[in-house]
């Protein structure tokens, strides 16, 4: 029964891809991309263009961008679903959501009640709030059909840390337990 769930999802991503390249031809929409700062207007007139879903049109685009981004599914206060470009896996950076439950951060867009335009123009968040030590924006619609779910669209920086800048983080990010208790001592 394990194989037979393999291979039925195996055919339904390439159904699924078949059916992105038949709706969404790769150079109309690069051509449609081109010189376009990416947020979540661009990715729904994208969809409008083909009569796709917003979910859909992120990502096509996820799977031809150079960028650092990845989309986060949100229901009921949880990730569902991730998906990272292959930029930000190659840093190492993605969700296992189907391995395990995971709560979507409570900083994030996607665990607030913000409103509409606030979500779609997006947050850029300090590190830490979402995966990496970087800092993130991140765009957010919430379903009109499901309050409880979200699509978020993160960006990350288009170059990662170099592991010398990772350990100078850490560093910095680390209390010396001696200068904390001098520091609580002195005040």
């Amino acid at each position: 029964m394990a194989d037979w769930d393999e291979g039925r999802n195996k055919i339904e991503g390439e159904a699924n891809t078949f059916a992105s390249y038949l709706l969404m031809p790769l150079d109309d929409f690069r051509a449609q991309i081109k010189d376009r700062p990416i947020d979540i207007d661009v990715m729904t007139d994208l969809a409008d263009r083909y009569a796709v879903s917003l979910t859909a049109a992120i990502l096509k685009w996820m799977t031809i961008t150079q960028k650092r981004a990845m989309i986060v599914v949100g229901k009921d206060g949880f990730i569902d679903w991730a998906w990272s470009s292959e930029p930000l896996i190659k840093s190492g950076i993605f969700y296992a959501a189907r391995q395990s439950v995971i709560e979507l951060p409570q900083a994030s867009l996607a665990a607030q009640e913000v409103d509409m335009d606030t979500g779609r123009h997006g947050h850029r968040h300090p590190a830490g709030v979402w995966l990496g030590s970087e800092p993130v924006h991140e765009m957010t619609v919430f379903s009109p059909r499901n309050d409880q779910m979200t699509i978020s669209l993160l960006l990350y920086p288009d170059r990662a840390p170099s592991r010398w800048e990772m350990a100078e983080l850490e560093e910095e990010q680390t209390i010396d337990t001696f200068d904390k208790f001098m520091d609580g001592r002195a005040g």
